[in-house]
């Protein structure tokens, strides 16, 4: 028996991929309230938790700009053509998978610092290059 689109069914989908993007981004209170100590009326600040560098990347006129992003960094990618483009290093490291074009895409940098060379795998005669320090 075929399986059938109804609007029911599109929205529960819908519904499910809101709530899974929810759920996946971390919480951050706007407001922390102060931990409090073991002895009675001393309040510590809550240590900052150290916020996850992201650097921009971007693909315009099939060329990459080259990017130094933090050992772990977010790296986002704009792609500013309007053919679509991968960003994938040749070792295998990352890839943000297909990007189509006038959208963005992202990746998480290497933890070892260095120069990265990568390509497009749609269009492999486009190469750049990620660093790391």
């Amino acid at each position: 028996m075929p399986l059938r689109s109804t609007p029911t069914l599109a929205i529960c989908l819908a519904g499910g991929l809101a709530a899974g993007i929810a759920l996946a981004r971390p919480a951050t209170p706007s407001n922390p309230s102060p931990v409090v100590d073991a002895a009675p009326g001393v309040e510590q600040p809550i240590a900052e938790t150290p916020v996850e560098a992201i650097a921009a990347m971007s693909i315009s006129d099939f060329t990459f700009t080259t990017v130094t992003a933090s050992p772990g960094a977010v790296v986002t990618v704009g792609n500013a053509d309007s053919a679509p483009h991968t960003t994938t290093s040749t070792d295998g490291l990352f890839d943000t998978g297909n990007i189509a074009g006038g959208a963005d895409g992202a990746f998480t940098a290497p933890s070892t610092p260095g120069a990265y060379a990568l390509f497009c795998a749609i269009h492999p005669a486009m190469q750049g290059q990620l660093i790391v320090a």
